[in-house]
């Protein structure tokens, strides 16, 4: 079964806002703020209501840099994660830790903790930082290690009538 996500990256000036997730899908992992799309929600209003809750800012302006596929089908995740990566350049507010979301840290591109990300985030994360499109595919295996990833730029992210 399909399920819709969301991912947002804060960006200031040359930096990135990451946190440390405390819960459910990458807990541990320095990370971007997003979650599941609610029914009757578009994918926009859920990428700025979870920078809202998970981190304590009020984005000002969503795009929409990537959509992503991720196949959990062999792990205990389960299933197929579509993910729509928004990247977020203007915010009201002070970026806060939650529950969900400790220590909120700006780094520099080349300060990015990559070893402490999830491992498909080396691929697309520097083509969000250089203000390009993308899209693709990510396969994990029982241990939720990346064994295939196909992403690439495009022309411009365009999010699928799901």
């Amino acid at each position: 079964m399909k399920q819709v996500f969301t991912l947002a990256i804060v960006r200031k000036e040359n930096k990135v806002l990451l946190a440390r997730k405390m819960k459910k899908i990458g807990a541990g992992y320095w990370n971007g703020f997003g979650g599941k799309v609610e029914v009757g929600e578009s994918i926009a209003a859920a990428a700025v209501r979870e920078c809202t809750e998970e981190i304590g800012i009020n984005p000002l302006k969503a795009i929409l840099r990537g959509v992503l596929t991720f196949d959990y089908t062999r792990t205990d995740l389960g299933g197929i994660h579509e993910v729509h990566v928004f990247e977020i350049p203007e915010f009201t507010g002070v970026p806060t830790g939650t529950d969900e979301m400790s220590d909120p840290t700006w780094f520099a591109a080349a300060d990015i903790p990559y070893e402490e990300m999830w491992e498909d985030d080396k691929y697309w994360l520097p083509l969000l930082l250089a203000d390009k499109y993308f899209e693709g595919d990510c396969v994990f295996d029982s241990n939720k290690s990346l064994v295939k990833q196909n992403i690439r730029e495009i022309e411009k992210a365009v999010a699928p009538l799901t």
